[in-house]
This record gives structure tokens, C-alpha cells and sequence, in this order.
């Protein structure tokens, strides 16, 4: 019986230890969990400049690689780091790539820029452009999705599946 009060009294102990910790530092708590999950999905963060923009974004693959790639896109309020999990499950059959849009995220949020959704497609375009990728699948959520659609409908031939 007393061997499960220790128990009790240590569990007790290490979630008020996580709480205070997560109060203290909860920014730095949060940058290592995104570093965690990022490891657990093996991504690399990576950036390019297009249009007047740097736009950073997650790479499942290298260059050169001859998996077909998926470009995954996030809704408002959310960045690159949302696909994570996701793309953890996908890496095996595709180079998984997750940008965040611009005025999203740690790309560049100039406050002149048209963040639009037609302005969103071109900067999408500009972006698989840069990366020389012809031809990709699409997925997204939210915003993400609506920029996917309307990048497919627009530009048919680079799109495999939607």
C-alpha cells in the first residue's frame, strides 16, 4: 500500500513540476514540441524567396528526390507545422512539403501584399515554380483547401490530385 502512495505522490509531483514548467516557459515549451513533432515527421525547415516574399515551409524530401510531391496548405490561423502529424503517415509514399502562405506563419507579412485568395494562388505557383516541381498533389484545409481548388482549376496540368 505504500508503494502506491510513493507512486501516487510521484505522479502528483511531476505534473505540478510540468505545470509550473509550462507556466514559467510556455513559449519554450511550445518551440520544443514543434521540434519534436518536426522530428517525429522528419522534416526540415527550409526557406526561398518568391515575389518579394520569404516564405518558409517543411520538406519531406531532398532535392532530387523521385517520390511524387504533396504540397499541403493551411487554413487561416494555422501555419506549416499543422500538417505534422499528417505528414508523418505520408512521408513513406511522398515527398510531403507544407509552406506557409504568405502573411502566414514565419514567411514574410509585409503589410502592403495582397493576401487575397486569386494573389494566394499566384504566390503558390511561384513557390512550386522556385522548388522546379511541374506537377504535384494538392491537399489543404480551410483557406488552404480553397487555394488548392482554385490553383487546380486554374492550372489543371500541375495538378495529379486534388
Amino acid at each position: 500500500m505504500a508503494t502506491f502512495a510513493y507512486l501516487g505522490l510521484l505522479l502528483l509531483l511531476l505534473i505540478a513540476l510540468g505545470a509550473m514548467l509550462y507556466a514559467l516557459f510556455p513559449q519554450r515549451l511550445a518551440r520544443a514540441g514543434i521540434a519534436v513533432e518536426r522530428s517525429l515527421a522528419s522534416v526540415t525547415p527550409k526557406q526561398l524567396a518568391i515575389a518579394g516574399f520569404k516564405i518558409c515551409y517543411l520538406d519531406g524530401g531532398t532535392a532530387g528526390d523521385d517520390r511524387e510531391a504533396l504540397v499541403l496548405l493551411h487554413g487561416i490561423g494555422a501555419d506549416k507545422d499543422q500538417w505534422n502529424r499528417v505528414t508523418r503517415c505520408l512521408r513513406g509514399r511522398f515527398r510531403v512539403i507544407a509552406p506557409d502562405l504568405p502573411g502566414f506563419g514565419d514567411s514574410d507579412k509585409p503589410p502592403q501584399a495582397d493576401y487575397s485568395i486569386p494573389a494566394q494562388v499566384e504566390n503558390l505557383k511561384r513557390f512550386l515554380d522556385a522548388l522546379g516541381l511541374d506537377r504535384v498533389h494538392l491537399g489543404g484545409n480551410s483557406m488552404g483547401g480553397l487555394i488548392a481548388a482554385r490553383f487546380a482549376a486554374r492550372y489543371q496540368r500541375r495538378v495529379i490530385t486534388l
